[in-house]
């Protein structure tokens, strides 16, 4: 069987499941694959797009697991992974749609230069169909650029890195895919103890090509707090200086990781439109990264738009397809379709090598979800918890789940959200301003 076809298998099995979901006509199905391969389509997301796993990339992680080290190697767990994985969920040990470290670097190459892993590479991103992508990636900032700016520079002929709006409609016309540089806590910006100086360094990075900026991400840090922390006291005096000085360098503001008054701070103190564009609706599914109505309201009536993302343990138990297209509908009907969106938040990766998959079961079988935590489990921390503590806690994981990277959520099936639309009586103009056109209004708005 060769790359692609083992690829293939998959993403049939994929949209076989959305299919079976939506239970589209035929004319409903033809109907919603036009307009998305017409559409400019926006997505929040991981870095590189989908994830495409070569021979040799196949057989070094192959080897790791046979050696005993994928999931420290792979996973980064810097403590006793062996107990903390009892308690805590497998998408922190074992990521489908990313790689930490050097390993990312070589799978831009194996994209770039293997010449299997390079068509493949490109057909996921044409069968998903998305436009542009807005993702960091990287533990700090300049780790970040670093890697941006190798991913932009090796696979040039497939990906154009995006700082104004004209790059978005450039990559269209060419059938290439533009990429937003993005980061998702400002806090590698304010080190130096010196916070005026810390502010200028948002200058040096906005002339290095960030356009995005989240100002939180789930904890607490010196600009406001995140929404998985115990208060949430809004902005802080200097996270109103940054949001100033965000908006004098026209980069985009998102609060998709802040708490609730943060974000409506944002919203009132912000003179260009803010967006979260990866969240979902608190009344559909209540969980930590919801935004309240009020929230929501704010986000639209400062100018910008809410994107639902496809995490499904964020977006319902045992979430399917059926659930990101409640969660737009509900957006929909609170604030308008100008200003709802789609940011899946996660990637998309194939074919699996055995390691992770035999791993990941291993993981899967012993998972212990919260509600039948014992008293005297470990609580994350740095070190303990696989790579970091980002903030997140058991209950915010209900289950393990594969939905993400192989059921009717996955990323490649990204056509299959738009004939969910489609099925769900929305017009080719709210479909195409929920796919990409709201993000494109906002981005030349704030950006240029």
């Amino acid at each position: 069987m060769t790359l692609w076809e083992s690829i293939q298998r998959e993403i049939d099995e994929a949209n076989r499941r959305a299919i079976e979901i939506i239970k589209p006509s035929e004319q409903e199905t033809e109907r919603g694959l036009r307009v998305h391969g017409e559409a400019i389509v926006f997505d929040f997301g991981p870095p590189g797009g989908p994830l495409i796993y070569s021979d040799r990339l196949t057989a070094k992680i192959n080897q790791l697991y046979d050696e005993g080290r994928l999931r420290q190697t792979y996973a980064r767990s810097r403590g006793p992974a062996d107990r903390i994985s009892r308690y805590y969920p497998p998408e922190k040990h074992l990521r489908f749609d990313g790689l930490p470290g050097r390993l990312r670097y070589e799978a831009v190459k194996e994209h770039a230069y293997d010449p299997e892993a390079k068509e493949a590479y490109k057909r996921a991103w044409g069968i998903a169909g998305v436009t542009v992508m807005s993702t960091g990636g990287g533990g700090s900032s300049l780790e970040g650029y670093d890697f941006h700016k190798y991913k932009m520079e090796t696979l040039r002929d497939v990906l154009v890195p995006v700082t104004c709006a004209e790059d978005v409609r450039q990559a269209k016309a060419e059938g290439r895919h533009g990429i937003v540089w993005n980061t998702q806590d400002p806090k590698p910006f304010f080190k130096s103890g010196d916070l005026d100086q810390d502010l200028d360094r948002l200058d040096l990075f906005h002339r290095l090509g960030l356009r995005e900026v989240q100002l939180t991400y789930n904890l607490n840090n010196l600009v406001g707090a995140g929404c998985t922390e115990r208060y949430d006291f809004g902005l802080t005096r200097f996270g109103l200086k940054v949001l100033e000085r965000l908006n004098e360098l026209r980069i985009l503001v998102n609060v998709s990781h802040c708490g609730r008054q943060t974000t409506l701070d944002a919203c009132e103190a912000s003179e260009a439109p803010v967006v979260a564009n990866h969240a979902s609706c608190e009344e559909v599914y209540a969980h930590p990264r919801a935004k309240s109505d009020e929230e929501i309201h704010a986000v639209a009536e400062s100018g910008g738009y809410v994107g639902i993302c496809r995490v499904p343990h964020f977006i319902g138990w045992n979430a399917t397809i059926k659930d990101l297209l409640d969660h737009i509908d509900y957006a929909v009907e609170l604030v308008g379709a100008d200003h709802v969106g789609i940011g899946t938040d996660q990637g998309w990766a194939a074919p699996i090598p055995r390691g992770i998959h035999e791993e990941y079961a291993k993981i899967k079988a012993e998972y212990i979800p919260a509600s039948q935590m014992p008293p005297d489990a470990p609580m994350p921390t740095r070190d303990n918890y696989a790579g970091w503590w980002s903030g997140f806690r058991p209950e915010h994981f209900p289950y393990a789940t594969d939905e993400r990277n192989f059921g009717s959520l996955s990323w490649i099936n990204w056509p299959y959200y738009t004939v969910g639309l489609v099925s769900r009586g929305y017009s080719d103009q709210e479909i195409t301003k929920i796919l990409g056109g709201n993000f494109l209004r906002v981005f030349e708005k704030v950006v240029g």
